[in-house]
């Protein structure tokens, strides 16, 4: 009887450190995605602190004339009759026809006014924008730019910009917006 007991407790914590191997696997890991995760942004900084001639990139020279200029495009787009539908299919077609003519957009997309997507190319990584700077500032009927951060498209430096969509009476009624490649926007 004693031996078995025994041998129930051996069986009991061999179970145990076996779940712990796994859970030391497991951990590892997840340190080393953490790591590559790490050693990309990194480099990614690291190029483009050398491609900008900085040694803060977040302090890189962008050219505000560019940046002026892609507003302006934007906002004459959010104008368009065709945009004021909010209709998913027009904005589709009209959106990705921009994107395709301007290489510096990673991304761009159109809301509603409650923040649902009407039309986003990648697909938005979530389903309302209700709570980004972006999309509060469009709604608020102003122009938005984001400060540069590392793209999760590309992995790359870029920046966002939005406009208001206004109707007829000038009533803001959806949100404009795009991702900008800083690769394509530098001195």
């Amino acid at each position: 009887h004693l031996m078995q007991d025994t041998l129930g407790q051996m069986n009991l914590l061999l179970d145990k450190m076996q779940e712990q191997r796994k859970q030391i696997d497991l951990l590892t890991r997840s340190t080393d995605h953490l790591r590559k995760t790490s050693q990309l942004i990194h480099t990614a900084f690291a190029e483009f602190s050398t491609t900008f001639g900085v040694d803060d990139p977040l302090q890189a020279r962008v050219d505000k004339k560019v940046i002026e200029q892609v507003q302006d495009l934007l906002s004459q787009e959010a104008r368009q009759p065709e945009m004021i539908e909010l209709n998913a299919h027009t904005h589709e077609k009209r959106l990705q026809d921009l994107k395709a003519r301007m290489p510096i957009f990673e991304a761009i997309w159109s809301n509603f006014s409650d923040g649902r997507f009407v039309f986003s190319d990648p697909p938005a990584g979530l389903l309302n924008a209700s709570e980004r700077p972006w999309w509060i500032a469009a709604m608020n009927g102003q122009k938005y730019l984001s400060e540069i951060y590392i793209s999760a498209i590309s992995r790359r430096p870029c920046l966002t910009i939005s406009v208001p969509i206004k109707n007829q009476e000038g009533v803001v009624i959806g949100c404009l917006g795009a991702d900008l490649s800083l690769d394509t926007l530098s001195h």
